[in-house]
């Protein structure tokens, strides 16, 4: 399932080409490609083992299922982080069960 995210404040990012000369890219959407059937299995999470907090969690799904690397979502503008947080929350069908009653 693909989806566009539209930043809300692009990120400029210095890029550094195989000639050694540096460029500036300004990314203003991030492409995500979810799983079809809207199921996190645990290769897609044993990528959320090495982040801390909700944020750096969510930050690694978003680099996992996005097209951006961790140094341009690293620096999102917290409107942009919290409607990011929605759209890799979202994309989970909500009300899934875990555990025994599942």
């Amino acid at each position: 399932m693909r989806e566009t995210f539209k930043l809300e404040t692009p990120v400029d990012i210095v890029l550094r080409g195989t000639d050694g000369k540096e460029r500036t890219e300004t990314v203003s959407a991030i492409e995500f490609d979810f799983p079809d059937d809207g199921k996190l299995r645990a290769k897609h999470l044993r990528a959320t083992d090495r982040a801390e907090g909700l944020v750096g969690k969510t930050l690694a799904l978003a680099e996992l299922f996005g097209d951006q690397p961790m140094k341009v979502l690293d620096e999102l503008e917290e409107r942009d982080m919290m409607r990011l947080y929605e759209v890799v929350e979202g994309f989970r069908k909500p009300g899934r069960q875990t555990g025994e009653t599942a």
